[in-house]
């Protein structure tokens, strides 16, 4: 095809998209266009499939003949170039955002419509909402909810689940507060043996908040694939785990609390770099208690131990039919109680600020919408984070050996850190007689002054549930650390 053929047929499609009104824009260096669908409009990367298939279908409209990929390529390049160079900057969201003080909920719809929550006047669905969402492959719709539904109807999901009652309300004021946008989000962590029906609770809490084709997935193999997975979808769902390691366990908290994951993009040699930015709601399940062993992780979760189902066990079928009937009526609740939530998050004021501070502000803010009594919340959840305390100190090599430690020593210690870790071995020894069960058998007992250090900043918070005092600093000579059991 002459040059001249080429830019005509290229302009012919240029003008073909301004007559159906399509829209560039980019996201960091990603480009993208909204395009107009039947009497919807879709959000499309320009240099991904969907759209060259329609760029294709128009030229092939113009010349009356199959184009050239040349021409094809040439033709998406002059779009990339438009949207990156000439369209706006835009935010893209997945599955869940919040603007103007609105919670917006994509419905992955043939319409690409969103429902749209507002601070106590209930919901609505929305044809285009004021924010643009992205989707991927795997995601899958919900249903439309029930108009006529009240918060209450939220609790109708509890039948579903094999959840101790006194933990109700914090399950379901993590399910709500999930569907925020740019808030930290607890780690829900269900431990139990075979036969608790964890599996299943974390599919419906799936199906609830952001359903896929794949309701359960193998966990990520590496911290890159966990990044990956955190970038596309809006819940990170992980079954089974029966171990997480160290840095597996420091990827999980970026992603709780937000975080960016850095790579070279493939095919280059120029140091470009791939990012993936993330913050995102994450379920985890595992048969044993101590599959996650890293206190800074344990101190961002919620832990809900399940017991195996008493007596008869309903028939999968049945149990998942009875769900998609439930569903619309549960979902309805559920928005309605994020509705009243958004209303009152704001002056909720707490006596005291607990890890995951505007996870807990939201609990109260939803409590007594679900029928709770005032205080339902807190209560639940303070228990809840003195199970947390426990299970990160019995997962730290060091944790309770300080402690012990400081109660039958001086109650205090200053010094550097290789001497500490000098006392605390001879001490171990001393207490323990050199058997094997002593803990510096353990696989991640500090064999150096710096681990030692890393450990004992990891479990801070809980040293001082513990009722022990940290300090550090340094002199002209060294750095020191400085323990103190209050009680003492």
């Amino acid at each position: 095809m002459k040059d001249e053929q080429k830019n005509q047929a290229i302009q012919a499609v240029k003008d073909r998209a301004i007559e159906l009104g399509w829209e560039y824009f980019h996201n960091q260096d990603k480009p993208w266009a909204t395009v107009p669908i039947g009497n919807h409009r879709e959000n499309w990367r320009i240099d991904k499939y969907h759209f060259k298939l329609l760029v294709t279908k128009i030229l092939y409209e113009q010349l009356g003949a199959r184009p050239p990929k040349a021409l094809i390529a040439d033709c998406i390049e002059d779009f990339k170039m438009m949207a990156l160079f000439k369209g706006k900057e835009y935010e893209l969201f997945i599955r869940a955002a919040e603007h103007d003080g609105k919670i917006y909920i994509d419905m992955v719809n043939e319409r690409w419509q969103a429902i749209e929550v507002s601070p106590n006047s209930g919901w609505g669905i929305v044809d285009e909402p004021p924010i643009k969402f992205r989707r991927e492959n795997a995601m899958a719709s919900l249903p439309k909810p029930l108009h006529e539904g009240k918060p209450e109807d939220l609790l109708k999901v509890l039948p579903f689940l094999n959840i101790p009652p006194q933990n109700g309300i914090l399950f379901l004021a993590w399910l709500t507060h999930s569907l925020r946008s740019g808030v930290p989000y607890p780690v829900l962590v269900l431990t139990g043996p075979q036969g608790a029906a964890k599996s299943t609770v974390t599919k419906v809490a799936r199906e609830l908040m952001d359903p896929c084709q794949a309701k359960l997935t193998q966990p990520p193999r590496t911290e890159r694939d966990l990044a990956i997975a955190a970038n596309n979808q809006h819940l990170v769902a992980m079954d089974n785990l029966s171990k997480i390691s160290p840095a597996f366990s420091d990827v999980m908290c970026m992603v709780s609390t937000g975080g960016a994951y850095r790579e070279r993009k493939f095919y280059t040699n120029d140091g470009q770099e791939e990012i993936f930015t993330y913050r995102r709601p994450q379920i985890v399940n595992g048969i044993e208690d101590g599959f996650i062993e890293r206190p800074d992780l344990l101190d961002r979760t919620i832990l809900l131990h399940l017991e195996p189902i008493p007596g008869k066990r309903i028939e999968e079928r049945r149990f998942w039919k009875e769900f998609e009937e439930a569903r619309p009526s549960i979902l309805s609740g559920l928005l309605e109680t994020i509705s009243v939530g958004l209303g009152k998050v704001d002056s909720v004021a707490l006596d005291s600020v607990p890890r995951m501070a505007d996870f807990a502000r939201w609990g109260v803010a939803i409590e007594e919408s679900l029928g709770y009594p005032s205080g339902t919340f807190i209560s639940a959840y303070r228990a809840n984070r003195e199970e947390v305390h426990t299970a990160a100190i019995e997962a730290s090599p060091v944790a309770v050996l300080i402690y012990d430690y400081l109660r039958d020593g001086k109650g205090q210690y200053r010094g550097t850190a290789l001497r500490l870790l000098q006392e605390l071995t001879d001490f171990a020894e001393r207490r323990d007689g050199g058997a094997q069960k002593c803990v510096r058998k353990h696989p991640q007992f500090p064999k150096s002054a710096n681990q030692l250090s890393g450990q004992i900043a990891r479990v801070v918070p809980n040293l001082a549930a513990m009722g022990v005092a940290y300090a550090r600093g340094h002199n002209s000579k060294s750095r020191w650390i400085s323990l103190k059991l209050e009680a003492a």
